[in-house]
């Protein structure tokens, strides 16, 4: 099996890695498109994965398509629909802001799986929604690559706003506690380390809001940490950043 990813970005780059260093997949099956010099020496130097001319080389050699590029890049294609290497294979796109009839615009009337993935495949970790897949090996690497499930696509952007959005929201929030330790004087090492360790225990405990509140004993320090943020509007902030992105995406 050859896998093609056409576009090697930040996502394309996590697939690669995911896929070579957690499933065991060879490099040089996984068959990649990339514009720039740079990009092109990053994929041979550090994956070892196969470079291919431009992205019609991918289409013929590779059994399953995957589409990571700017909704832009992808539409400036042109029309694609009488390559005859397009047809009978399955057609992947992880594109944000691009519906199935418009990648079909240029692929022309081929069955699109899209499928909103986050960095954290390159750690088999991902978030990922999909829409119908007629492909079990496709389908099978979703669940692979981390946490799948299918929706229709009329929510594939809300969970592109949650899910891919919110691994950024999360740094952001595991970074905010970072930064306030070192405030407090701790080291920069350990700091990151407890940051970590916190909210991969909390993650293992679950029912958050019932944590919340079993730690804040009525009176304790915890109680008046948790009663600054709830000043803040914490919960508020975070359905409005969610909110934005998906607004952001429905608009692309």
């Amino acid at each position: 099996m050859k896998y093609g990813i056409i576009g090697f970005g930040h996502l394309g780059r996590a697939m690669g890695r995911g896929m070579i260093d957690k499933l065991g997949i060879d490099p040089k099956d996984i068959l990649v498109a990339v514009k720039s010099a740079e990009s092109r020496a990053k994929a041979e130097n550090e994956y070892g994965v196969t470079v291919c001319a431009d992205y019609a080389e991918v289409l013929e050699q590779a059994d399953i398509i995957f589409w990571v590029l700017r909704k832009k890049v992808f539409l400036e294609l042109g029309d694609l629909s009488a390559n005859p290497h397009v047809q009978n294979k399955p057609q992947v796109s992880f594109m944000a802001g691009i519906s199935i009839a418009e990648t079909q615009s240029v692929l022309g009337p081929v069955h699109i799986t899209r499928a909103i993935p986050n960095l954290a495949m390159r750690n088999c970790e991902s978030v990922t929604g999909y829409t119908a897949c007629n492909s079990a090996e496709v389908e099978a690497l979703f669940h692979q690559l981390g946490y799948a499930f299918c929706v229709p696509e009329e929510d594939i952007e809300k969970v592109s706003a949650f899910a891919s959005c919110g691994i950024g929201f999360a740094a952001l929030v595991m970074d905010a506690f970072v930064e306030a330790a070192i405030g407090m004087g701790f080291e920069a090492e350990v700091a990151n380390k407890v940051v970590e360790e916190l909210f991969i225990s909390t993650a293992h405990i679950g029912d958050y809001a019932a944590t919340a509140k079993a730690v804040a004993t009525p009176g304790g320090a915890t109680e008046q940490g948790i009663n600054r943020l709830n000043e803040a509007e914490l919960h508020r902030v975070v359905a409005e950043a969610m909110q934005r992105s998906y607004t952001k995406l429905l608009n692309f």
